[in-house]
């Protein structure tokens, strides 16, 4: 279980030719990847959001057998990430496979 930021990506860009727009479809794709990447080095079962993820990023989470849960209320992330140990972060690449919580076994939440 890791709680990280896999929002959507807005950037202002100038296309001025068809070859710019690839390029940038490009750049998206490998940034998105590394941030996936760094992700997938920390072995999560359950990538958990309070934001969107967009739909490459879930792509490449998916592929890597890792399931993404989106839009969760804060309040509920922070439930989870005590009820399992894990810590919230939102830069995958400073995170350590310490930040994953080992604990989520069943839970109730009782209100």
């Amino acid at each position: 279980l890791s709680p990280v930021c896999l929002g959507s990506l807005r950037r202002a860009a100038k296309i001025m030719e068809e070859n710019d727009f690839q390029k940038y479809i490009e750049i998206e794709e490998q940034y998105v990847r590394k941030i996936c990447d760094d992700i997938i080095k920390l072995k999560p079962d359950v990538v958990i959001t309070e934001k969107g993820c967009i739909d490459l990023a879930q792509h490449f989470l998916m592929s890597a057998n890792i399931s993404v849960i989106r839009r969760l209320r804060k309040m509920d992330n922070n439930r989870l990430a005590k009820a399992t140990g894990a810590v919230i972060g939102h830069r995958p690449s400073e995170m350590t496979e310490n930040h994953i919580g080992t604990r989520c076994t069943l839970f109730e939440d009782a209100r």
